[in-house]
């Protein structure tokens, strides 16, 4: 039987995840898939956990890096250039799924063609997660692409877990693969966005998956670097340049504010305004008119809002 589902996991010192990680995808209810195994150079026991799993049936590939690559997205690209199946799932290392989550989704997709990607509903509080749940049929939300990424994709990423979708391995453009050595954090959002452009996405509301915050994680790492402003601006300024993607005013305004606001959090405004003024006057010039007015109001004037930490 043909493989439909390639299940690709990267993994960076989450060896303290990893065995229910595994597990929860070498359970699901749904069995058609490959699971490809990716390690980063780790440096806690995830080696010797992975070595377990190795020569399980649907596990087809491991790779292990001898030196760490930098980037879990250049981990991503490598296991989508490994895939076979036709549809693809990045379950992360340190998050967990409901044993139904790929009986759920893979149906989805595949009841129509013009479906690129499907993802549900995260859990992010461990003790919420552990109660047993009854699930019953939710309706789902079917959008169009393009009217899905301006709507939900442009003020901040509606899909904020890779762990949480699954797409078509179709959809893949070379050119945005090549990128993905240019992200530390905000490669997703790309990936995701050039994906749903090529057709239609559907939204399951349960939460099927559960997307851990811990000391180590990326996303908490590159929130608290400015990275997150940095490489999301550079997103807006791709899809503007290729896709014709803008900011409303307000979206605008909401970038401006929440660039000056992460510059004085981070105590790093010079650092984060260089890095990222070119993508920002290529999205609007008014940006720059609003991040001088937001830094001085929150430096001088009112407190900051929002928390990175």
């Amino acid at each position: 039987m043909e493989t439909l589902v390639s299940i690709i996991v990267p993994n960076y010192n989450h060896c303290s995840f990893l065995k229910d990680r595994l597990e929860s995808i070498l359970n699901q209810t749904y069995t058609n898939f490959e699971i490809i195994i990716l390690d980063d150079a780790s440096t806690d026991c995830s080696n010797g956990l992975i070595r377990a799993y190795q020569t399980h049936v649907q596990v087809k590939h491991v790779v292990f890096n001898e030196k760490n690559s930098g980037s879990p997205f250049l981990q991503w690209k490598k296991g989508l250039e490994l895939a076979n199946g036709k549809y693809i799932w990045i379950a992360e290392s340190d998050d967990i799924a409901r044993l139904n989550f790929l009986e759920t989704l893979i149906p989805i997709l595949q009841s129509n063609p013009q479906l690129v990607l499907a993802y549900t509903d995260s859990e992010r509080e461990e003790s919420e997660w552990r109660k047993i749940t009854k699930f019953t049929q939710q309706k789902i939300e079917v959008f169009e692409g393009e009217t899905f990424v301006r709507q939900k994709m442009t003020s901040s990423p509606a899909i904020v877990n890779a762990s949480a979708v699954v797409f078509k391995r179709e959809t893949l453009q070379e050119e945005i693969l090549s990128q993905a050595n240019n992200y530390k954090t905000a490669y997703d959002w790309l990936l995701w966005c050039s994906i749903i452009l090529k057709g239609k996405v559907a939204f399951y509301p349960l939460k099927l998956n559960f997307f851990r915050k811990h000391i180590n994680s990326t996303s908490l790492t590159s929130t608290q670097q400015g990275l997150f402003v940095i490489e999301g601006l550079k997103v807006l300024s791709y899809l503007k340049n290729n896709f014709d993607i803008n900011l409303t005013f307000l979206q605008k305004k909401g970038w401006a504010s929440v660039w000056a606001q992460t510059s004085l959090l981070t105590n790093k405004t010079k650092n984060i305004f260089f890095k990222s003024y070119r993508h920002a006057w290529n999205i609007s010039p008014i940006l720059f008119f609003y991040f001088a007015y937001y830094w001085l109001k929150y430096k001088f004037f009112s407190a900051i809002n929002i928390n990175l930490y």
